[in-house]
């Protein structure tokens, strides 16, 4: 990481120009540090969103919004793209350290559209949790050197990114499998690509059953519906709802029911629309 160093209204400012995947996502990295030479100061609109980590005394602004006409930042603070300028009143003392992210760069860390965030502010622990967001503080204020705290910021985004890819990655695979309830794991191996045994992990972990015993289910409840609705022959209820087999089919009916489908039937049988709930 490229810094560049320079002294502007009584500050030490230093700019660390990131590289590799992150250059892609963050513009720079920043830091100030004195007591500024300036009353206020007014920040013209730069097309890019910010989070700032305060150290020093609390910052205060005032801006254009007129749904948030002024703006503080005593520990971190998230801030949206702005569409016009703000005015800074000068601290004390200053000290920050902040990310200046590339459009559509902070997207890619929070659940949170960009729509929400132009011409906003918020305190960086509504979006991540409060004990996560002051110990990144704390971090920040124990490294020794301004690279060492750049190299942080820079780590802890690759983190969020990978976490959040993975993430994105185990809602893609829970949504083809509820979305394909009688395909078989196999089949859904070639689809994904990913391996049987990652599948059923992931599945597992986001709804608690596994994928075979989540398609048991379905089949069983589809079944369910479909005599509960009409009067068809067994074999042609078993194939529309995924069985290829009028033997494995009432086997597992009758290990989820208790009954065998003749039984549900003739003793059994309710008009119930939805006799399961998931």
């Amino acid at each position: 990481m490229k810094i560049i160093k320079q002294n502007i209204f009584g500050l030490s400012v230093q700019i660390g120009i990131p590289t590799g995947a992150l250059s892609g996502i963050v513009e720079r990295f920043f830091e100030l540090n004195g007591s500024p030479s300036y009353k206020s100061h007014r920040l013209l609109p730069v097309g890019c969103s910010e989070i700032l980590f305060n150290l020093g005394d609390v910052l205060l602004a005032s801006t254009l919004n007129k749904e948030n006409p002024e703006i503080s930042c005593r520990q971190f603070l998230v801030s949206g793209i702005k569409t016009g300028f703000m005015d800074v009143n000068a601290p004390k003392k200053m000290r920050c350290i902040g990310i200046r992210f590339h459009v559509g760069g902070m997207k890619k860390l929070f659940d949170i559209s960009p729509a929400e965030l132009t011409n906003n502010d918020y305190e960086l622990d509504l979006l991540i949790s409060r004990s996560l967001a002051s110990n990144i503080r704390e971090r920040l204020a124990e490294c020794k050197s301004t690279r060492e705290r750049f190299d942080l910021l820079g780590r802890l985004i690759i983190k969020k990114i990978i976490q959040s890819e993975k993430e994105n990655t185990s809602e893609n695979i829970v949504k083809e499998i509820l979305d394909k309830p009688f395909l078989p794991v196999r089949s859904l191996e070639k689809e994904t690509g990913f391996s049987r045994q990652y599948l059923h992990r992931v599945f597992k972990e986001s709804a608690g059953i596994s994928i075979k015993k989540y398609q048991q289910l379905y089949r069983v409840s589809s079944v369910l519906k479909s005599l509960n609705s009409k009067m068809d022959s067994f074999s042609g209820v078993a194939y529309s709802n995924g069985y290829f087999d009028q033997s494995h089919f009432i086997n597992e009916f009758k290990q989820l029911t208790g009954y065998s489908p003749a039984s549900y039937l003739s003793t059994v049988r309710t008009f119930d629309p939805d006799p399961f709930i998931f």
